[in-house]
């Protein structure tokens, strides 16, 4: 008896690690993206807010006629917007509050932008 009760759980427990490797964490990450982010690494540019929506598009604060698409997936960011496809490596931090982009060939071209709260 106590032996099939090990086996069982062996099974049980190799049946989670194998279930758990199969959820898609790219999911998580899309649902962090949602919302409107300030960008902060160049205080001259213009276009500072982003707001990206569950659907997958996005647009740029002042300009919601001009409707971008996006998509994240391990790792990678990406966007297209007024025909131009841009992707870039991302990285949350601060509690997801905090997100930067980094160039997919240049690790020195990074954009940093911060999570707007909810007014």
């Amino acid at each position: 008896m106590r032996k099939k009760v090990v086996v069982s759980l062996i099974i049980l427990l190799l049946l989670v690690t194998i279930l758990n490797g199969c959820t898609d964490s790219s999911f998580d990450d899309k649902k962090k993206f949602v919302g409107t982010w300030m960008q902060i690494t160049n205080p001259d540019w213009v276009h500072k807010n982003y707001t990206f929506l569950e659907n997958g598009t996005f647009f740029i604060v002042g300009f919601p006629e001009e409707i971008g698409t996006w998509d994240a997936k391990d790792d990678v960011l990406t966007t297209f917007y007024l025909g131009v496809n841009a992707s870039a490596y991302y990285a949350f931090s601060d509690n997801y509050r905090t997100l930067t982009l980094t160039g997919l060939n240049d690790p020195n071209d990074k954009l940093v932008l911060i999570k707007q709260t909810e007014q």
